[in-house]
């Protein structure tokens, strides 16, 4: 099963700027997914965030 991150988390795990993954996010260049049932609270994973920051010696 999938582990999904909010944007906190990411932001604690890379310490990239929660802006810079709102703005990706908005820009549609980092992927997410929403809660059933919320409109707040988006989720993305450990490899839609490697895709995004171009990593392709992902540790699985």
């Amino acid at each position: 099963m999938e582990h999904y991150y909010t944007v906190q988390e990411v932001h604690e795990l890379t310490g990239i700027p929660k802006r810079t993954l709102y703005d990706a996010i908005k820009a549609g260049k980092l992927r997410t997914v929403t809660p059933n049932g919320t409109t707040r609270g988006k989720r993305t994973t450990r490899q839609w965030v490697e895709e995004w920051l171009g990593v392709t010696n992902a540790r699985r």
